[in-house]
């Protein structure tokens, strides 16, 4: 239905910030017109999102740490948290010492 068919154009990368010609967003047309699905379809990408930047951020933050460890003498880095081949392979390429990697 409408609410799976947000859903999709959001993960998508459909722009939620594009204005209607009387300057209203997509999310505010949803709640006016009372469609609580669609409403609720765009919470759910919100928070989506929103974790997935908080475990970027936490990742990044992490190998921050490691490098610095490293750079104080440390023998190896080990760094948790990377959840995707593309993650381990961001890990890899940014600490710069030995690293230790769990499955």
């Amino acid at each position: 239905g409408p609410p799976a068919v947000v859903l999709r154009l959001l993960q998508a990368g459909a722009d939620a910030a594009l204005r209607s010609g009387n300057g209203k967003s997509a999310l505010r047309l949803a709640k006016e017109d009372g469609h609580s699905a669609c409403v609720e379809a765009f919470r759910q990408h919100i928070a989506e999102v929103t974790a997935s930047q908080r475990e970027a951020v936490a990742l990044q933050e992490a190998v921050g740490r490691v490098n610095m460890y490293l750079e104080a003498g440390a023998d190896m880095a080990f760094v948790e948290g990377a959840a995707s081949i593309q993650e381990v392979e961001q890990v890899c390429a940014q600490v710069k010492g030995p690293l230790l990697y769990n499955q």
